[in-house]
């Protein structure tokens, strides 16, 4: 067993944390020991936190204050989480307009920017603080433990947001990757070529853990399955995007490995991860809070409903009721690995890639996929709905495709409801700045009741 995993973790990573002023490695132990705490406990934590970021909201954020003050609402008129239905959801476009009357007059230290890769479309600057940027990367490192890698082990990265893409090239974070033992790979320019050579390093670095988007992940796969690449990846992490069991099925079967699916973004860290036991997604009530809800933002707990994240430790620019643009549906279960963590069952991916048909059903995104994977001859495909009951279909079309085959595939849709299907045939799909492949796009609004 090689001494690396346990040097890093008790001598390099707490000097990184030392020179950065971060407390990654203290947090980590922490969340350790409360993933076993009875669940009664983990709520009080939640709950205390809670109480803790809206009273620093409501004293030294304008926007909250006013918000407050508007609904005639002081701090201790929200004590749970059920509570919070009384307070709006914090928008995309509410930060946008208004992220100078969102920042804390009296943040526990300093502001960091941050933005995200704009996969929904126009990147959206926020800021964050080393206490919470603590406690997200100890949740993921965490999680990693779940999968049962160690810090220090050797892992591959591929990754698409162009904000980390220009960090990960500077010499520092080279450096990191050397002591981490950490390769990088860039999914923006996924051509054969470059295919070949990350199949081809990949058996050069032999890592335990594979990281990054499920489609370019995908894709890397199909390749490695098509050129009889030999590759052993024990663990795979799976995140910022849909993973489909297609998807999971090939990265699979090309890395020889296990998948394990996680739910987060740059706004609120990892949210919720899969274990070893695949039965939900295990949510870090410590650092969130997670609300399903209606139309109406009321919540919900026994069918699907949009999510609202609340996180617990950004004292800079709090998001309290933060609409994602997400969905998914609580789990009644407890896991049997042991971890009391709750547990989601699952995770819709964004509302709006929910397809609406003319009688007003909701289609899931994930549908298409697995409608298309059987079907012949087509390399790339995208469905946009811009009215109720109507899709485009955009084909990028390979050798052995006949448009008979996609027809009969199509006859699938009657059985949730009937939509017009317009067939289109494109040159590419193109792929959105911060490398996520979107498989389905509605802009028609989904009213959950």
């Amino acid at each position: 067993m090689s001494i690396y995993p346990p040097l890093l973790r008790h001598l390099v990573f707490p000097t990184f944390d030392l020179t950065r002023g971060t407390k990654v490695m203290r947090r980590m132990g922490e969340l350790e020991r409360s993933q076993h705490y009875p669940l009664e406990r983990l709520e009080e934590i939640q709950k205390k936190r809670l109480v803790a970021i809206l009273e620093h909201a409501y004293n030294t954020v304008p926007y909250y204050h006013s918000v407050f003050k508007e609904r005639g609402l002081k701090p201790g008129d929200i004590r749970n989480t059920k509570d919070l239905e009384k307070l709006p959801p914090l928008t995309k476009d509410i930060i946008k307009e208004r992220g100078a009357e969102l920042m804390s007059t009296s943040s526990r230290d300093a502001p960091i920017r941050q933005q995200t890769g704009g996969s929904t479309g126009e990147p959206m600057g926020f800021y964050v603080t080393k206490h919470m940027l603590s406690y997200g990367s100890a949740a993921r490192y965490r999680s990693w433990g779940w999968a049962h890698f160690r810090l220090g082990e050797k892992q591959a990265i591929l990754w698409g947001s162009s904000f980390d893409i220009k960090k990960h090239k500077k010499a520092r974070s080279q450096l990191k990757h050397v002591l981490w033992r950490r390769m990088m790979m860039d999914c923006f320019s996924l051509t054969e070529e470059t295919l070949r050579e990350y199949a081809e390093a990949l058996a050069r670095f032999k890592p335990r853990l594979l990281r990054g988007y499920a489609s370019p992940m995908y894709l890397l796969s199909q390749y490695v399955l098509e050129k009889g690449i030999d590759l052993e990846i024990p663990i795979i992490f799976s995140t910022a995007e849909n993973l489909y069991d297609f998807q999971r099925e090939s990265i699979e079967k090309a890395f020889n490995g296990e998948v394990f699916d996680g739910y987060g973004g740059r706004e609120t860290s990892l949210v919720a991860q899969e274990c070893k036991a695949h039965e939900g997604y295990h949510l870090s009530v410590e650092n969130v809070v997670l609300e399903t809800v209606n139309e109406q933002n009321e919540q919900l707990k026994d069918r699907t409903g949009k999510f609202l994240i609340t996180d617990l430790h950004n004292h800079a620019m709090p998001f309290i009721r933060y609409d994602v643009g997400d969905a998914g549906e609580w789990s009644e279960k407890g896991c049997s690995c042991g971890i009391t963590l709750p547990l989601l069952k699952k995770i819709h991916g964004r509302v709006h890639h929910f397809i609406v048909t003319e009688e007003n059903n909701f289609i899931p995104g994930e549908f298409f996929p697995h409608l298309m994977k059987d079907a012949k001859g087509v390399h790339q495909f995208q469905v946009v709905q811009e009215k109720q009951g109507h899709i485009d279909l955009f084909i990028v079309k390979k050798p052995g495709y006949t448009e008979d085959s996609i027809l009969a595939l199509l006859k699938n849709i009657d059985t949730y409801g009937h939509l017009d299907v317009d067939i289109k045939y494109v040159g590419e799909i193109e792929v959105p700045p911060s490398g996520k492949t979107l498989f389905t796009i509605s802009k028609v609004p989904v009213k959950f009741t």
